[in-house]
């Protein structure tokens, strides 16, 4: 990418590395805490530049991870820059080593002109700065890769900034080759809409960013590689998040039976109870509207703008069953988001994929046809089959976007340092999201790991034994839980500062080596005080009543039995 940099930039780039001395523009990935905005200033409205890489299209054919990088080039007079009093203003929290590396350079062009210009009583010309350049997360060969990165570069817009983005492949940490590059105006860009450019191929050799910017408005969309992407103008500064954790899987079957041979498997399915589960789930809300018993919590969750899934199978399975009927699900459908999958921990095996893109809906449905055929069985052919209808208009009417599962989008090995990363960019999807209410499948470990690090301490001291169970405890089954999160300044301050457990949700804690579900209606409510919650006896009936509420003709079946073991 330093090809595209100016004639100046790149003299003063190599007169400093025959010196020895460090060059101006550090390859700093900008992945930490400086993701987030950290300006006192913005309200609703962004002050910075604040990028949203999304995806890219004819991405040439190879075998290496994708990524996309880039900077901000700035011209800017270097008498006045000369002035430390002058910087601030330029780079708008920029740090002190990118200031100091500025001074460094001015001080080596002093040198190397020799006080040429001043004899000769020319003006000093415009010198060229770099950003830091930044870089999104890796993603598996593609032709579509998807990336949703967003990240705050921390400078204030200044006429004349030009963008610098570029595709890099690149199986190392930083070995990295340019598949294809573009620069843009900045001035030029709209905010809060989505922006497709070309990139210019790298078999071109364009060498100055002048060069880049013609070719580039030159190029034919429909054939060369383009990258969408935002620059963000208006944020959220609170949202809603209804989190539902999936029903019952034959992971937690097997752990719970003692058959760990039944562990050894990826991509764990729902077991007859957790479909009963995510019925359940959906019956509980579905009555309260069909009622009219509508408080703000469900009148809230009606209202949900976007619906995001894990892409395991048994959460999916789950979103499919508990959600249908939703506003939002009928309109729109879902959304699969990677950052929602399990965490995957030494030796698990449930939290590792086995299909990417259409193949996830397709072994979805075809996995829960089965479960529902052997829930069934012993019933009259007519009302299986029926079922089994049910089950396809499910599945085949309802809108699926594979977002960033369209490519593999599981890990072999994951540390504990890789899932606040995971938490932290789920963190800053919902952060710079044009909804502000969302509902969310997903898993128990991903939800405790989300409260260990955003829980606000001020409602943790008000909230101790409910806030140490968020953490330590898991919430049952089909389950769903309410998260208030507050957006003000760095991540630091990015808290949730309220939890409630709603639709009759409980945790599900352990009692002597074994699980069972117990109630925690109260906020605050020990775990040890809980008492003993059984199943109910509707169970039984609630993919019968789930059938009669979706299909044309009712069902005349008499019983559900599940299959014997």
């Amino acid at each position: 990418m330093g090809a595209v940099n100016s004639n100046q930039s790149s003299q003063r780039q190599s007169s400093q590395a025959k010196s020895g001395k460090k060059q101006g523009k550090p390859a700093h990935h900008l992945r930490k805490r400086t993701m987030f905005p950290v300006s006192p200033n913005p309200v609703d409205e962004a002050s910075t530049i604040i990028l949203q890489l999304m995806y890219a299209s004819n991405v040439p054919k190879c075998r290496d991870m994708l990524s996309v990088e880039g900077y901000i080039e700035r011209k800017f007079d270097s008498c006045k820059a000369r002035d430390t009093k002058h910087l601030p203003v330029l780079f708008h929290n920029e740090s002190k080593m990118l200031i100091a590396s500025i001074i460094d350079d001015l001080e080596d062009d002093e040198q190397r002109q020799g006080g040429n210009d001043k004899k000769k009583g020319n003006a000093v010309a415009l010198q060229t700065i770099d950003s830091y350049l930044f870089r999104t997360n890796k993603r598996h060969p593609s032709p579509d890769p998807v990336w949703n990165f967003t990240i705050d570069l921390q400078l204030t817009p200044v006429k004349g900034d030009v963008l610098h983005l570029a595709i890099t492949r690149g199986s190392g940490s930083d070995a990295r080759k340019i598949v294809a590059m573009g620069a843009f105006n900045v001035s030029e860009l709209p905010r809060d809409e989505v922006i497709t450019k070309t990139l210019c191929p790298i078999s071109r050799k364009v060498k100055t960013t002048k060069g880049l910017l013609e070719l580039g408005a030159g190029l034919n969309m429909s054939k060369c590689c383009t990258l969408s992407f935002k620059v963000l103008k208006t944020l959220n500064q609170r949202c809603r998040v209804y989190f539902i954790r999936h029903g019952e899987s034959t992971w937690n079957e097997a752990r719970r039976d003692g058959n760990y041979r039944k562990l050894i498997h990826f991509d764990h399915i729902l077991t007859p109870k957790g479909i009963k589960e995510s019925l359940a789930l959906n019956s509980t809300w579905t009555n309260s509207a069909e009622k009219e018993e509508i408080d703000s919590t469900l009148q809230r969750f009606l209202a949900a703008e976007t619906i995001l899934s894990s892409p395991l199978t048994r959460a999916l399975q789950t979103c499919l069953l508990s959600l249908q009927g939703h506003p939002t699900f009928s309109e729109k459908g879902i959304k699969l988001c990677r950052d929602l999958r399990e965490v995957k921990s030494l030796g698990g095996f449930d939290a590792k994929g086995k299909y990417y893109g259409t193949k996830i809906m397709h072994r979805t449905e075809q996995k829960l046809k089965k479960k529902v055929k052997e829930m069934t069985a012993g019933a009259d052919a007519a009302d299986i089959k029926q079922h089994i209808h049910m089950i396809e208009n499910i599945c085949r009417k309802t809108t699926i976007d594979y977002n960033d599962a369209n490519s593999q989008w599981w890990v072999l090995k994951e540390t504990k340092a890789d899932v606040e990363r995971r938490v932290e960019d789920f963190v800053s999807f919902l952060r710079y999201s044009p909804e502000s209410t969302f509902i969310c499948v997903g898993h128990s470990m991903f939800l405790k790991a989300l409260f260990s690090i955003c829980l606000c301490p001020k409602w943790c001291t008000l909230n101790p034994e409910f806030s140490s169970n968020l953490k330590t405890e898991k919430i049952s089954n089909a389950g769903c839980v309410a998260l208030d999160f507050s957006f003000k300044g760095s991540l630091k301050n990015w808290k949730i500062d309220n939890v409630e457990l709603i639709f009759d949700s409980t945790f599900q804690v352990r009692h002597k080596g074994r699980r069972s579900h117990s109630e925690s209606r109260k906020k605050g409510s020990s775990v040890k005080a809980l008492r003993a919650h059984p199943t109910s006896e509707r169970d039984t009936d609630r993919l019968d009543s789930f059938t009669r509420a979706h299909s044309a003709s009712p069902t005349t079946l008499s019983r559900l039995e599940s299959p014997k073991r």
